[in-house]
C-alpha cells in the first residue's frame, strides 16, 4: 500500500508488480476484517479479546483506509474505535491508543478533507501556556518557520480540543483562554517575521512568500475556532456577508502569494533540504506524511471557503493547472477534492 502511495495515482498503477502487491493488499485487509469481526462476536460467547489488541487493530485498519484515501472507510473505524474506547474508560493500558486516534483524527481532518472532527476525546497532550511568550528572537526565517510550525500544531491541538468539549459548560472559556495565547504568540511571530531581511537562499526558495502564507491561514482558522459564528463561507456566490474585510484580505493575499511565485516557473522540491529529508530518497524510507509549510494547504482552504465562486475556482485553478508536491501534500489531488466539494455545492 505504501508502494502504490508513492506512485501517487488515484487509479491502479501501470506497474504490474506493485499491482499485484497492492491487489495481495486487499484481500489481506478483507481477512483481517473478518477475522477481528468474529473475534468481537467470541466475546458475546465469553471469550473476550483484550481491550489493548482490539485498539491496536482498530488502528491499523484505519491506517490502511489512510494510505487508500478512504475516508468513508476511515470514519467506519474510526467510530468503532470511539465506542470501543468509550467502554474501557481510563484503562492505562488503553490510554495510549486513545491518544493515537486522537492525533489520527486531527491529521485526517486536514488530509481527508473531513468536514469535523470525529473522536470525541481531548488530546493528552502538553496545554498551551503564556510562558511559551514571547518566543526566543530570531535573525533568519529558516528558524522562524520552525517556530510557526509549533504555533500551527498548537492550533491544531486547540482546535480538536474545543470541538471535542463542544458541549461542556467551561467551552467557551477554554476557548477565549487558550485564543489569548495563541494571538499573542501570532503577534510576536509577525513581528519577527516582518523585521526578518531574507538571505539568498530564501529568496531561492520563496521561504518568506511561503511562510506568510501559512501564517494567514492559520489566522483564518484560529478566527474561525474562536468564532464560529461568522462563517469564511457565506450561503450565497458572490456574497461575502458574515466575512469581515480583513478575512477577504486573507484570502485574496493567499491566492496572490502562490500565484506570484507559480509564475515564477519555481520547481518545488518534494524533500526539504533543511529538514534532512533527501537522504532518504534512496532507501526507500520517504517522508510519507511530511506535513511541512507549503501553498498547497492555503491554496486549498481559499478553494473549499472562499465566500464566492470565483475565488474558489481561482484557487482549484492553482492548484491543478500544473501539478506539484510538497512533502505529503500533492496539489493535483487536493484540488480534485475542492473541485468535486465545489461541483457538490453548485
Amino acid at each position: 500500500m505504501s508502494r502504490r502511495y508513492q506512485e501517487n495515482e488515484l487509479s491502479t498503477t501501470r506497474d504490474s508488480q506493485s499491482n499485484s502487491l497492492y491487489h495481495a493488499a486487499l484481500q489481506q485487509y478483507g481477512k483481517a476484517v473478518a477475522f477481528f469481526r468474529s473475534q468481537l462476536g467470541a466475546s458475546l460467547e465469553g471469550n473476550p479479546p483484550s481491550t489493548e489488541n482490539a485498539l491496536a487493530c482498530c488502528v491499523l485498519l484505519i491506517m490502511f483506509e489512510f494510505l487508500q484515501g478512504n475516508a468513508a472507510g476511515l470514519l467506519l473505524n474510526l467510530r468503532s474505535a470511539t465506542r470501543l474506547a468509550a467502554s474501557v474508560g481510563s484503562s492505562p493500558r488503553a490510554q495510549p491508543f486513545i491518544n493515537l486516534l486522537v492525533l489520527i483524527d486531527m491529521v485526517a481532518a486536514v488530509w481527508l478533507n473531513l468536514d469535523r472532527f470525529h473522536f470525541d476525546a481531548s488530546p493528552h497532550l502538553p496545554k498551551l501556556n503564556t510562558s511559551r511568550v514571547p518566543l526566543t528572537t530570531h535573525s533568519d526565517l529558516k528558524t522562524l518557520g520552525y517556530d510557526l510550525i509549533h504555533i500551527k500544531n498548537d492550533v491544531t491541538i486547540w482546535r480538536h480540543a474545543v470541538a471535542s468539549a463542544h458541549r461542556e459548560i467551561t467551552a467557551y472559556s477554554f476557548s477565549t483562554v487558550n485564543w489569548q495565547t495563541i494571538q499573542s504568540r501570532l503577534e510576536f511571530w509577525h513581528r519577527q517575521f516582518i523585521s526578518v531581511c531574507p538571505n539568498e537562499e530564501d529568496i531561492a526558495t520563496h521561504r518568506r512568500s511561503i511562510l506568510r502564507a501559512n501564517y494567514l491561514l492559520i489566522m483564518l482558522i484560529v478566527d474561525a475556532v474562536h468564532d464560529p459564528q461568522l462563517p469564511a463561507q457565506s450561503t450565497q456566490a458572490g456574497s461575502v456577508s458574515g466575512l469581515g474585510p480583513l478575512k477577504l484580505k486573507y484570502l485574496h493575499e493567499i491566492i496572490e502569494l502562490a500565484e506570484g511565485v507559480l509564475k515564477t516557473g519555481y520547481s518545488f522540491r518534494r524533500y526539504d533540504a533543511s529538514a534532512g529529508e533527501e537522504p532518504l530518497m534512496g532507501t526507500g524510507l520517504l517522508p510519507l506524511f511530511s506535513f511541512r509549510h507549503s501553498f498547497i494547504q492555503p491554496l486549498f482552504y481559499v478553494a473549499q471557503n472562499g465566500p464566492d465562486m470565483r475565488l474558489r475556482q481561482k484557487a482549484i485553478q492553482l492548484l491543478i493547472e500544473k501539478p506539484w508536491r510538497e512533502g505529503a501534500w500533492d496539489s493535483f489531488i487536493m484540488g480534485s477534492i475542492a473541485k468535486r466539494s465545489l461541483d457538490a455545492s453548485a
